[in-house]
């Protein structure tokens, strides 16, 4: 449930910045068998980003998979999901990230990385942020959102609210 203030106060996703897929690999990589996941074959040239969708996905499976995702998972997903060069694939990590160790501690390491990080950490923390937005549910046939959907809504408000603070001190940054 996005109000008009949401709206008008989301900015566009950071370009991408410099060559991160190889960074990112390099992470899943470490991260595969911290997980418990097979590392997948490796690419033909002509094929290369197959490699980061295939590993993106069996980390994502690993961590589903889990009854209790340990502590030391935490720190190469999130560094993984940031490194993740496209917005629509980092969802893939920060996903299973929110199912294992919540919505708000995963929202809390980004506006970390917001506050704290590179320049190139910011722009993949900002992509990796709309992949934590929550998805409200509604009433069979109404347009009232389900309590529990509103609620968890309700719940993040205080981090949105940080997030927009965060982006715009990244605006005032960069324009001066």
């Amino acid at each position: 449930m996005t109000s008009e203030s949401d709206r008008q106060a989301f900015k566009p996703l950071p370009g991408r910045t410099t060559p991160s897929s190889t960074a990112c690999e390099a992470v899943l990589r470490d991260l595969l068998p911290l997980v418990g996941a097979e590392i997948p074959a490796a690419d033909q040239p002509d094929v290369k980003p197959s490699w980061r969708h295939r590993a993106r996905r069996a980390v994502g499976k690993a961590v589903a998979a889990s009854e209790a995702a340990p502590e030391e998972w935490f720190e190469p997903l999130m560094r993984a999901a940031v490194l993740e060069p496209d917005s629509g694939f980092s969802r893939e990590l920060v996903k299973p990230a929110i199912t294992a160790f919540g919505r708000r501690r995963v929202q809390l390491a980004l506006l970390d990385y917001l506050d704290t990080g590179t320049a190139a950490d910011v722009a993949g923390a900002t992509r990796a942020w709309h992949g934590t937005e929550v998805q409200i549910a509604y009433e069979p046939g109404s347009r009232t959102p389900t309590p529990e959907s509103l609620a968890e809504w309700e719940e993040g408000s205080d981090l949105r609210e940080r997030y927009q603070q965060l982006r715009d001190q990244v605006e005032v940054r960069s324009a001066g």
